[in-house]
């Protein structure tokens, strides 16, 4: 009926616009503003009739879609500048330190002997054969996730459940009542929390899929990643002996005292500076953190949009990702991680007045400020580093400002309706899961290749493969989350590109929300 309206007054439109020498007439004039303000509301009417939802995803998120931004060095430099200044003065005082800092240690030790070196072969034995089992299990972890993502998915969602409720009745055997019965409270919200997004595990399943696709293509990646930790630990040990330095920290012994270590103290005599260096710390491991997150977004973007470029285990995209997130996209990084480590500062700095009030005088006003303190604050510090999270991709995909790639990820969540795919943690979990199984069975093969059976290999293998498989895990989180938002905005370029990692994710999705693709 509206079409057949619409020609009728096109007809209408057409005789009149023909009668040239009626035009002056004023009776003309009035029908023909009306016939314009009635095809008007009739095209309001069709617009307001069709639901965003229901036209194509291209023509729907026009608006709000990324866009490859020109490469330049505006993009909050200031604070990527002051970084790199900070980062190489960490490096120069601790070098200027460190002869004083291993007279220090060495003072007052022992002189090692042929069954320490024998003691250290024994450890390091165990732990080389742990980080090589490591290796290998995380490699055939990435078979298990895409093969057989969905069940472990599942098997991840309930371990929760059964481990509080082992726990529960554990505490309860033992008379802990109230502990016992917290446990199974969080048993039954977890076999809640497990019934009520099952619906959602073939989604997931899915995008986990596609995200170690992109990552097994791209493999170097996690080479990039492992390199960065190495620079970061020796960096940290640097750190460290420039903050025995400019605190002048001695330590003292008391001369009578017979030469007892028990009697030597440790003095401080600036120690103001340490919460200076305590935001460095902080601010260095979220730039290193954020800088691979970033570039994995990048890799598994041009996995995404343009797969040619980005199929090989050291592909271009793998080098021109990184180079962007240390030059031009360097200080967006440095500025989102900025605001993180000062959250993390203000939280140390309550956790050690909380700490302080423990050991002396009990005062139950200030302990309850600084309780709410330390719980807003890594409140606080939970949401921006989600924030940052989802804003860095759109930095690494499309080279946006820091503020401005956290609006247009919010804009694009909000105008879509995926909020709530942003809530689901069914990914991390799988992987979190994963990565503890990999760091329990490296522990276990470090303590049976051990000749003592020593419980100081454990550990060691247990951290080792933590290591190790927490590494490759991140980098898969990232690059899931990067697909979410890619897919999220441009589903036909998956199509094109990636059709059976299309076509299952579609599926999945359909079957859970009111969304059509």
């Amino acid at each position: 009926q509206i079409c057949h309206n619409l020609d009728t007054r096109q007809v209408s439109k057409n005789y009149l616009s023909t009668m040239s020498e009626e035009r002056s007439n004023p009776l003309t004039a009035r029908l023909l503003d009306e016939d314009k303000a009635n095809e008007d509301k009739a095209n309001e009417d069709v617009t307001e009739a069709t639901p965003v939802d229901s036209l194509s995803p291209p023509a729907a998120i026009e608006a709000m879609r990324g866009e490859k931004q020109p490469l330049n060095w505006n993009r909050d430099w200031p604070f990527g500048v002051v970084f790199y200044i900070q980062f190489i003065t960490i490096i120069t005082v601790g070098g200027i330190y460190t002869d004083d800092f291993i007279k220090m240690a060495q003072r007052g030790n022992q002189p090692e002997n042929e069954s320490n070196d024998l003691n250290l072969m024994i450890v390091l034995l165990p732990i080389l054969t742990a980080a090589g089992f490591a290796m290998i299990l995380t490699q055939l972890a990435l078979v298990v996730l895409t093969k057989m993502g969905k069940s472990f998915i599942h098997c991840s969602i309930w371990t929760n459940a059964i481990v509080s409720f082992v726990v529960g009745i554990t505490a309860l055997a033992n008379g802990v009542t109230v502990l016992g019965v917290l446990f199974l409270f969080s048993a039954l919200m977890g076999c809640c929390y497990a019934c009520a997004v099952r619906n959602r595990i073939p989604f997931a399943a899915a995008n986990l899929s596609a995200g170690v696709s992109s990552i097994k293509s791209n493999c170097g990646i996690t080479l990039v990643s492992i390199l960065f930790g190495v620079v970061l630990f020796a960096w940290i040990i640097l750190w460290s002996i420039s903050l025995v330095g400019v605190m002048d920290m001695k330590e003292v012994c008391d001369e009578n005292g017979g030469g007892d270590e028990s009697d030597c103290i440790l003095q401080v005599q600036n120690s103001g500076w340490s919460v200076l260096w305590l935001l460095l710390l902080f601010w260095t491991q979220q730039v290193f953190k954020n800088v691979v997150h970033t570039t994995v977004a990048g890799v598994v973007g041009t996995w995404y949009f343009d797969p040619e470029g980005a199929t090989s285990c050291c592909s271009s995209a793998i080098f021109s990702s990184l180079y962007r997130s240390l030059t031009y996209s360097f200080g967006s990084i440095c500025f989102g991680s900025l605001l993180v480590a000062i959250i993390q500062t203000l939280d140390a700095i309550v956790r050690s007045l909380r700490n302080e009030r423990q050991n002396g005088e009990q005062n139950v006003g200030a302990a309850l400020l600084l309780c709410c303190l330390d719980c807003l604050l890594s409140l606080l510090q939970g949401i921006i580093e989600y924030f940052n999270k989802w804003a860095f991709i759109y930095v690494g995909v499309y080279g946006y400002p820091f503020l401005t790639a956290g609006e247009k990820v919010m804009t694009l969540f909000q105008e879509r309706g995926w909020t709530v795919v942003i809530n689901d943690n069914l990914v991390r979990n799988a992987l979190s899961l994963l990565s503890l199984v990999i760091a329990l069975l490296s522990g276990v093969t470090s303590l049976l290749v051990s000749p003592n059976n020593e419980p100081i290999t454990f550990v060691a293998g247990f951290l080792v493969g933590l290591l190790l498989s927490s590494t490759v895990m991140s980098i898969i989180d990232s690059a899931v989350s990067t697909i979410i938002v890619c897919f999220a905005e441009a589903p036909a370029e998956l199509e094109q590109n990636h059709s059976k990692h299309s076509r299952n994710m579609k599926e999945a999705w359909n079957k859970v929300y009111d969304i059509s693709f």
